[in-house]
């Protein structure tokens, strides 16, 4: 089998709809029995409507999930069946999908993204995106949209980029939020897995590039520069500096 895979937050400026469309053109280009997109989310959440997103692109059978039984804590990779269902270890009905409300170790985690083949983020929008850090350090070359934090990420690593189609503005923030292209990413997932047998030395790299550039000393370093380098004022001018209370006109 061929995986895509994801590890994104089932909330609404990450696009499902829009993962869900571009892997349904890409079915229907490669007619590929055995390609299949890994959601590592959690449902029900604060976006998107999970079942409904797989019946409307005819996806049910393409379309696996994470679970862990929050009974006896075993981890399944399964089709859609539902937030919460039967665990085949225990038997109690606690196997839930798994997410925030239900997480993973980081040993565990790190299993999912190692049974990905690349994989994607798919936002308008990021702050950084940890998850694509994460597969990088798991050797699993990487798409992500070209925008945001995202764009930094691909650049640094060595990813694949993938333009926006355009930007359009967020009624409830006025910012600028990326239109992904569906048929580019379709496009890009078909090449990859033409090529396959070229994405494990692209994970290597971008593995190795990933420790060089990210990692925890190096941020802790770039902070502690900071402070020991930034000029500060006296402390009198600052908290113990007296109370300016200015009258309004």
């Amino acid at each position: 089998a061929f995986i895509v895979g994801t590890v994104m937050r089932n909330q609404r400026r990450k696009l499902y709809p829009d993962l869900f469309k571009a892997f349904r053109m890409l079915l229907d280009r490669t007619e590929n029995p055995n390609v299949f997109l890994h959601c590592h989310k959690y449902y029900p959440d604060i976006g998107w409507e999970t079942p409904q997103l797989l019946d409307e692109f005819g996806l049910n059978n393409r379309v696996l999930f994470s679970y862990k039984c929050t009974e006896c804590n075993h981890i399944s990779i399964d089709f859609y069946k539902d937030g919460v269902t039967h665990c085949s270890n225990c038997g109690k009905y606690k196997k839930r999908m798994a997410g925030l409300n239900n997480s993973m170790n980081e040993d565990e985690l790190n299993k999912i993204y190692n049974l990905f083949n690349i994989y994607v983020q798919y936002a308008n929008s990021e702050g950084f995106g940890m998850p694509q850090l994460e597969a990088a350090y798991a050797g699993v070359p990487i798409i992500s949209v070209d925008y945001s934090a995202m764009s930094s990420v691909v650049k640094n690593l060595g990813a694949y980029p993938l333009k926006p189609l355009e930007l359009s503005m967020e009624c409830e923030t006025g910012c600028y939020r990326a239109v992904p292209d569906n048929a580019g990413l379709a496009d890009m997932l078909r090449v990859a897995i033409e090529n396959r047998s070229g994405l494990l030395p692209k994970g290597i790299n971008i593995s190795n590039t990933a420790r060089e550039i990210y990692s925890w000393d190096k941020t802790a370093k770039v902070w502690c520069d900071y402070f020991l380098n930034t000029p500060t004022l006296d402390i009198a001018e600052t908290w113990h500096s007296p109370l300016d209370i200015r009258q309004p006109s």
